[in-house]
């Protein structure tokens, strides 16, 4: 959700949409979006319906091909959440829509954009867009989850399609190459320009009881410690 965030920014700095632009400009099939803005989307109150919240009724991960318009149709069956702007929820399927409107604003896939406006400018060769690129080749750490539903453990570390992730959480990285990017966010003069302040400026309280205290663009700020750290 960082980079899909990043990407969004810097069209706006690109002057390719704003953040106060209709969801509707850009995605007209996209139903049960009036009144919701990018930036709705991106601070997760937009509201709509969050279809990718419908797998966690299965026991196993997604398998098969997931197009957008599956996507949609997934959130069209979930249905409107609240109004836009009534309240904080973590969102997926907002964030793809997201992606879509990257291709759409910058006439690119969201890997050509990416890949071209943040990943190699930072040198991050060992990150890839898991739904669009080829990342058989990385090496993975191993990756399990327990499922209450099937009471066993699932592996989940190399899922064969990322599509149903997409712009929501389909990025493969490494611990260095993270570094790299999250160290751009805070230097004097970054060669993607952004900074911190561009993800966290606005921030919206979410109103969990949790550490999880307030979420801007893509970024979460969490209250640990009596300290105030923003990540994902």
């Amino acid at each position: 959700k960082m980079f899909t965030a990043a990407a969004i920014l810097l069209l706006a700095k690109d002057g390719r949409l704003t953040l106060d632009d209709p969801v509707a400009r850009f995605i007209p099939e996209a139903s049960d979006t009036e009144g919701v803005t990018i930036r709705h989307l991106l601070t997760h109150t937009s509201g709509v319906g969050d279809g990718i919240d419908l797998f966690d009724s299965i026991s196993e991960r997604p398998r098969g091909h997931y197009r957008f318009d599956d996507l949609l149709l997934l959130s069209r069956t979930y249905g409107r959440q609240f109004a836009p702007g009534a309240q904080w929820k973590y969102n997926n399927t907002g964030y793809d829509m997201l992606g879509r409107i990257i291709e759409v604003a910058s006439g690119q896939s969201r890997s050509v954009f990416l890949r071209r406006r943040v990943l190699v400018p930072l040198g991050m060769h060992e990150t890839f867009i898991g739904s669009e690129e080829d990342w058989s080749g990385v090496s993975v750490a191993s990756g399990y989850v327990w499922s209450e539903k099937s009471e066993r453990v699932i592996d989940m570390t190399r899922p064969a399609d990322l599509t149903w992730a997409a712009a929501a959480g389909d990025m493969v990285s490494n611990a260095a190459d993270m570094l790299k990017w999250m160290s751009s966010l805070v230097a004097e003069r970054s060669p993607v320009s952004l900074s911190l302040a561009d993800f966290t400026a606005t921030a919206v309280p979410t109103g969990l009881q949790d550490s999880l205290v307030e979420y801007g663009n893509g970024l979460g700020g969490f209250s640990i410690a009596g300290r105030r750290v923003w990540g994902h």
